[in-house]
């Protein structure tokens, strides 16, 4: 087993979004391997490595800036009909992640950042489609030396 916090960051940033059982209610639905998304569920949150920087904080503390690069999916067949769960959805997640103490046993210096980027969409097909956000979730871990 590795010693990079950075799994431990992970796996509690995963379990965070996991409790949003409205939009999750299996945990397979919050992954870090994309081609999960073709066992058939309307909400995905995809999370992937991202950047990281190390600050020293004090003699024996670190502070590491972890980001995560995550994918909010809702799959649909009308886009207009949907729209309204993925704003739901995005917003849930967002609150989950801001709340004190949502990344179980993991040393914060708050906040937990998550910002996104435009909206993707696939192309219109008669089989269902996709709403996608880009989302990258920032984390700073305090890290004993």
């Amino acid at each position: 087993m590795s010693d990079d916090p950075y799994i431990k960051v992970l796996n509690a940033l995963m379990a965070a979004v996991r409790t949003l059982t409205t939009y999750f209610p299996k945990s397979y639905q919050v992954t870090t391997d994309k081609p999960d998304i073709a066992q058939g569920a309307n909400f995905w949150f995809i999370c992937s490595p991202g950047a990281f920087s190390d600050v020293r904080l004090e003699a024996h503390d670190s502070i590491v800036t972890w980001q995560t690069r995550c994918e909010l999916a809702v799959r649909y067949t009308y886009y207009n009909e949907r729209i309204s769960e993925f704003l739901e959805c995005r917003g849930a997640v967002r609150a989950k992640l801001k709340e004190p103490r949502a990344l179980k046993n993991i040393r914060l210096k708050p906040p937990v950042l998550v910002t996104g980027e435009d909206l993707r969409q696939s192309i219109e097909q008669p089989t269902p489609n996709w709403i996608v956000q880009p989302l990258l979730v920032t984390i700073n871990q305090i890290v004993s030396n």
